[in-house]
């Protein structure tokens, strides 16, 4: 009897610890049905967990490919000239830095997400302007469809305006301008579009981190911002 006693009391404890892991886990999708069950593969190998938003699948992560579906390369571009200068498809990694890969994806100029070859898995593509207005108005609009898609974390001075009720989980990445200088990492994210305005500007979502509003407008295409891929 002492031992069977025993035997209970270790599995009690056992099982107690690994209830306080799974409850510790600070993920926001953990707990959210949106999120598909059978994550997407890239021709890196990455994988990405997906979301479904009305009648869109989404990326629930920032794409972090750094080649083309062909298998060519997406230049990584570290130095700031080479990215000023530059007009063909590029990517880099905020400040450099690939420990900011895992979450908040690489950062691509409009180049690299229009190339023909094609930055999204097979069977995905860079979002239209007019893919992301149907996401925000799912969503209930503009006006408050960015509390629903910001991350619950990772947000400098969080006031309460997230909580990633869509499963989008979209963290606040920061940005590449067209001069190579990073800015505003926990602050904004941005998204590209593959819609242009003209030869020289393209159009962009941001989101903000104290504010509920999901903003559009065109950036130069040289800017370097993140990317979600959305189902065919």
């Amino acid at each position: 009897m002492k031992k069977n006693s025993l035997l209970l009391i270790i599995l009690s404890i056992t099982l107690f610890i690994s209830s306080c892991k799974k409850d510790n886990v600070d993920d926001d999708n953990s707990n959210n049905n949106n999120v598909q069950p059978d994550p997407i593969t890239d021709i890196d190998g990455n994988n990405y967990k997906t979301v479904k938003i009305g009648n869109q699948i989404w990326m629930a992560e920032n794409l972090r490919v750094t080649r083309y579906s062909n298998g060519d390369s997406i230049l990584l571009t570290e130095n700031s000239v080479s990215w000023k200068n530059n007009t063909i498809g590029a990517s880099c990694y905020y400040n450099n830095d690939i420990n900011n890969k895992d979450t908040f994806g690489l950062i691509y100029n409009f180049y690299a997400l229009s190339d023909t070859r094609n930055a999204c898995p097979a069977g995905w593509k860079v979002p239209t302007a007019d893919d992301w207005l149907t996401l925000i108005s799912s969503l209930g609009g503009a006006g408050v469809a960015g509390v629903k898609l910001k991350s619950k974390t990772g947000w400098n001075d969080e006031i309460g305006t997230s909580n990633n009720s869509s499963g989008f989980t979209a963290y606040p990445a920061g940005y590449r301008d067209q001069n190579g200088n990073y800015s505003h990492k926990g602050n904004y994210t941005y998204f590209w579009t593959s819609t242009s305005l003209d030869a020289e500007r393209a159009f962009v979502f941001n989101i903000d981190k104290v504010v509920a509003e999901v903003y559009s407008y065109d950036e130069a295409k040289k800017y370097g911002h993140s990317c979600r891929c959305i189902k065919n």
